[in-house]
């Protein structure tokens, strides 16, 4: 009896061997050949024409031929139908019909497929929904619906001409990445998908490339869009989107706020407003963080529109800046609208739009240093006062402080100034002229300053004065005295 026991352990740990069925070899239908096999089998599916109406109800791999491999659609409204997990179909093509391939059955890779003007190409239910390297065509409703499907995966497939591409509602934590879309009226359409990755999707002539309903916290990154609006969101909240390169409107947000948006390290976060992105040839100014200006409207329906502008500067404003001149500017003005304050390491402003204005955050510059200029004499005498002059001095945008070291320890101030030396000696003084954005040059003006002339005493300088001091009172004497004698 143990023997008995140990031998059926023996073959309960020998792996079964799956086998490879062939339809038209082994079973003459596709339905039989999955009938018949056993679960983690392969069916391989040789290049013909199958009837559709397939269900699948075990672990199977269907494995055809592309393009040669064509499920024809007989009035069923799924061609397949998958109930059962983890199931592969790869390499079939599935002509018009309702629905290509219809899936409850959670963990189901579709792989390789094409699908050619079904209504809807695969629509799940299904969790872990895997579908790649996918072409859907002409789907008139959508290529891919998803619905209540959590940690979907979605990815390297090609969309052209269906109605919306990709549809994915009552979501989570699904990944769609490297897909492209072109020529549908919605490239993405989104509603209640929550904390889900799409990067890398490229998108041609749609209407709007993602639109976000009721949705939060879901990132968009890498994206490529040609003509007509990238996100389209309405009561969202949390979602990120930035390094996408998108000719036409980024973003129509309303009912929504505490969405963030990147341009190049510029954070843009609001409600009910649109925003294109542009490119702007600026001179005398610096893009913050190389921003792309950005033009905000208001919401077409509701009116006027708030948002806050974000600019992460960490080691990026320039040492040239302008105080005073750093923030949101009107680029058809070229008016600041509003200054950006700083906070550590980033710059945030808030403002109120009711027309449409072309913003961009900007910072002026003044790459051009001052010119300092001396105008004093070259000689003075000790206890002079003369006068320095700066005034000839220049800048491009204005010279903010002019500083004078006299050559004997003392310093002054102004565009002119008074000084005097109470020592003779040779000087050097020196001018230094600082600008608005601290700039600054400097110049040297070199003064003699002699002792003064001594004055000699009155009776020591010259003999012949007192002479003539004593004719003149003599003179005035005489004078007196024949008054005198007329009078007397």
């Amino acid at each position: 009896m143990r023997r008995i026991i140990f031998l059926l352990l023996v073959f309960a740990l020998i792996p079964v061997a799956h086998c490879d069925i062939t339809v038209g070899v082994d079973y003459d239908s596709l339905q039989d050949a999955i009938e018949h096999a056993e679960v983690g089998d392969t069916i391989q599916v040789p290049e013909g024409v199958y009837p559709a109406g397939v269900s699948i109800d075990k672990r199977v791999s269907l494995v055809g031929e592309g393009a040669g491999s064509v499920l024809l659609a007989d009035g069923s409204m799924s061609t397949i139908s998958v109930t059962a997990d983890d199931v592969l179909i790869n390499g079939l093509t599935f002509a018009p019909s309702y629905s290509g391939i219809t899936i409850s059955g959670e963990g189901v890779s579709v792989k390789n497929c094409f699908f050619v003007e079904n209504m809807i190409g695969v629509d799940a239910i299904g969790d872990g929904v895997y579908v790649t390297g996918c072409d859907f065509t002409g789907c008139g409703y959508a290529g891919i619906r998803a619905e209540t499907v959590d940690g979907a995966r979605i990815g390297g497939n090609s969309f052209n001409n269906c109605l919306t591409g990709l549809i994915l509602s009552l979501s989570n934590s699904s990944g769609v990445v490297d897909n492209t879309i072109h020529a549908s009226d919605v490239g993405m359409a989104l509603e209640s998908v929550y904390n889900s990755s799409f990067s890398g999707n490229q998108f041609d002539e749609c209407n709007t490339s993602i639109s976000l309903v009721d949705s939060g916290w879901n990132t968009f990154m890498d994206h490529t869009v040609e003509d007509g609006v990238f996100l389209m969101l309405d009561n969202c909240v949390g979602n990120l989107a930035e390094d996408n390169l998108v000719d036409g409107v980024y973003v129509v947000q309303r009912h929504s706020s505490e969405n963030w948006y990147r341009f190049n390290g510029l954070t843009v976060i609001g409600d009910m407003f649109s925003a294109s992105v542009i490119e702007r040839d600026l001179s005398d100014y610096v893009l913050l963080s190389d921003v792309l200006g950005f033009e905000m409207l208001p919401d077409p329906v509701y009116g006027g529109s708030w948002v806050t502008v974000d600019v992460d500067v960490s080691g990026e404003l320039a040492t040239d800046a302008i105080p005073g001149t750093i923030g949101l500017y009107d680029f058809d003005s070229m008016d600041m609208l509003v200054s950006l304050s700083e906070n550590g390491s980033r710059l945030a402003a808030s403002l109120t739009l009711d027309e449409d204005v072309t913003l961009g955050g900007l910072m002026q510059v003044d790459a051009e240093p001052p010119v300092a200029v001396i105008n004093a004499p070259s000689e003075a005498q000790v206890g002079d006062v003369f006068y320095l002059d700066a005034g000839d001095s220049s800048d491009n945008m204005g010279i903010v402080n002019y500083a004078w070291s006299l050559g004997d320890g003392e310093t002054t101030t102004g565009v002119i100034a008074q000084y005097y030396y109470s020592s003779p000696g040779d000087y050097t003084i020196t001018l230094r002229v600082v600008d608005a954005s601290g700039h600054e040059d400097s110049n040297t003006h070199n003064i003699t300053i002699i002792e003064e002339e001594p004055v000699e005493p009155l009776g020591e300088s010259n003999p012949m004065i007192w002479v003539a001091i004593i004719l003149v009172l003599g003179a005035a004497g005489l004078i007196l005295y024949s008054r005198r004698e007329q009078l007397g």
